[in-house]
């Protein structure tokens, strides 16, 4: 592994700059040592990938196209190449150079041979994606070129989506001034915010209008990048035949909220700005493994949009509540609202807590509705407390930009496109300070966040946030089609408890249905740590002792319920199944909840309703 110290020596002796730190991180999360690497898009020296890297052979492929496509420039000026340095491109053909332990062929990876595939343990690709026009078929054939168990590594920016994604080459103007993408007037995204007409007019206020031409040209219409936005290359990589390890946005820029809004209604579908690259990890095997989060997000609508009214909840398992519902509650959804109504499924009065426990939310929706509440404060850290991790909130609310937010005698609290900056991670110093002086507890992300405009000049604030919490540390709920919950009285001894546990959770699993069925366990009167230790004997106790088979596909749900309040129980019955009545159970607290009136039966009678 790379030392400090070795980096700093390698960019030093090999004339390397982020070459060295990209091959360290692929040391760390993927190894390098021992193995046969493809170099997609780059020359990396025989000495440094031997000596430091400890592989067992290295073949680099870099395209001869991209030499070309910026010799009006002068050529490639970057470090870590050799093109520059030779003669005849002819003589680095695959035909005309048989593998060797360190190869280094001027081609592009789309026309890779057939007598390559499946030779190599790693492909190693580094600031190189950005430029391939070809994606798909580029990744087909890094695809063929792996063994069985192969991985693909890639780190590349920046991209088209990012805030210096026009890749401006090096340019001199006339009067010796130096321009990159790294030092330009260009502002940030203004590739994307201009017109070529309207670049050309704004670069002319900076250089001559010969060097502005040339930067239009190599801003919009050089082929030397292929001008793909990050759910391009998401999408991409989605097709191929690869199984996704690791996707990561990188080198995140902060982007101010105008010019967000801007970039979003410019390009409708787009929301990846910030970052300036991607890092990708993927794998040569035949199940794919997909964790993007706009398709956690697509996937959740797609879910919601399918489920079945005639048993509400149960196909999608979701948890979605639509908050201040009234009469208009979205089909599929928990309504909650203050006053009683047909579509009203839980009457609560949520200046106080929201009446479901924490981490048991996965979609929130509160149109018109968050401005009746007087404490945002308070209404931010109640929708982040029911959140489940990644959950997400669809929020609409009177702007005061318009007259809608003032007009209604009963809003009682003031909003803008600017108030959720203090929530959201976009914006660190507004969070930060909004966390340590005004009490908020959460974090969210922007999906999106926009304008809208109505009759009689009410304009509407139209946020689709992400609940940020670490899964490790929530413990969420889970729910399925049969929801079953139980009060154990804590104050018996643990002998008994675990008796009852133990039956209980038997009953279950042995249920023909058990892969349907999610058992929330209440926590009253006891330390939730101490439950966790109990549930995870009695489900130790069932494997081993008791030769219980578990199979993962078709197992029950155990869920401990961590509630703060009786309140919390209202949103949790329109879910609730039922209740197993147990000898010794908490039956002071289930009359407090008014869970009585949840239907109920005695182990026996589930146990005799399964055969």
């Amino acid at each position: 592994m790379l030392t400090q110290e070795q980096i700093q020596e390698c960019q030093s002796n090999f004339n390397l700059s982020y070459h060295v730190n990209f091959a360290h991180i692929c040391q760390e999360l993927v190894g390098l040592e021992n193995k046969d690497v493809l170099e997609v898009g780059g020359s990396l020296p025989p000495d440094f990938v031997f000596d430091y890297l400890g592989v067992k052979s290295w073949t680099g492929i870099e395209t001869p196209d991209y030499e070309k496509s910026l010799q009006e420039t002068g050529g490639i000026t970057h470090t870590g190449t050799i093109i520059k340095d030779i003669k005849n491109i002819s003589d680095y053909k695959f035909n005309n150079r048989p593998p060797t332990r360190y190869n280094f062929y001027l081609e592009n990876i789309e026309d890779l041979p057939e007598e390559y595939y499946q030779k190599y343990d790693l492909i190693f690709s580094i600031a190189t994606f950005e430029h391939i026009h070809k994606l798909p078929l580029a990744l087909d054939k890094m695809f063929l070129a792996l063994k069985p168990g192969g991985k693909l590594f890639s780190m590349f920016s920046p991209i088209w989506s990012a805030y210096d994604g026009h890749h401006l080459p090096n340019l001199v103007d006339q009067q010796g001034r130096k321009f990159h993408f790294g030092d330009s007037p260009i502002p940030p995204w203004g590739h994307l915010l201009m017109t070529p007409p309207e670049m050309y007019k704004y670069l002319c206020q900076f250089t001559d209008i010969e060097t502005a031409n040339l930067m239009v040209y190599y801003i919009y219409h050089s082929p030397h990048i292929n001008r793909l936005f990050t759910e391009d290359y998401l999408a991409y990589i989605n097709q191929s035949s690869f199984a996704i390890d690791k996707i990561d946005l990188i080198f995140m820029h902060p982007i101010e909220l105008e010019a967000k809004i801007k970039l979003e209604h410019l390009y409708p579908g787009r929301k990846y700005f910030q970052n300036n690259g991607i890092l990708l990890i993927a794998s040569k095997q035949k199940n794919k493994i997909i964790n993007l989060e706009q398709q956690k997000f697509d996937n959740k609508n797609e879910e919601i949009g399918t489920m079945d009214n005639s048993e509400p909840l149960a196909p999608s398992k979701l948890i979605c509540v639509d908050l201040g519902c009234g009469t208009h509650k979205e089909e599929g959804f928990i309504g909650v609202d203050v006053i009683a109504g047909h579509q009203v499924d839980v009457i609560a009065d949520l200046n106080g807590n929201f009446p479901f426990p924490d981490n048991s939310v996965d979609f929130i929706k509160a149109h018109d509705f968050i401005e009746h509440l007087p404490d945002r404060i308070h209404t931010m850290n109640e929708i982040w407390r029911i959140c489940k991790p990644d959950a997400i909130i669809d929020i609409s609310v009177p702007s005061t930009d318009g007259r809608g937010a003032f007009q209604d005698p009963t809003h009682v609290s003031f909003w803008n496109i600017n108030s959720f900056m203090y929530y959201c991670k976009e914006f660190p110093l507004y969070l930060a300070g909004c966390q340590s002086h005004y009490g908020f507890k959460g974090e969210f992300s922007i999906v999106s966040i926009e304008e809208k405009q109505s009759a009689h000049q009410v304009i509407h604030v139209h946020a689709v946030l992400k609940a940020i919490k670490s899964e490790e540390t929530s413990y969420q709920l889970n729910f399925k089609d049969i929801n079953l919950i139980i009060f154990p009285d804590w104050n018996q001894s643990i002998n008994i408890i675990f008796e009852q546990m133990i039956n209980v959770c038997q009953a279950i699993i042995d249920h023909p249905k058990n892969s349907d069925i999610t058992l929330l366990i209440d926590t009253q009167k006891t330390n939730l740590e101490d439950a966790q230790f109990l549930l995870a004997d009695v489900l130790i106790n069932l494997c081993y002792d008791k030769n219980t088979g578990i199979n993962n596909d078709k197992f029950p749900e155990f869920n401990l319920l961590n509630i703060h309040s009786t309140d919390e129980y209202k949103g949790l019955l329109p879910v609730l199944s039922s209740r197993i009545v147990l000898e010794h159970e908490n039956k002071e607290f289930i009359n407090q909840t008014g869970l009585e009136q949840l239907p109920s039966c005695t182990l026996e009678e589930f146990q005799n309703a399964s055969h």
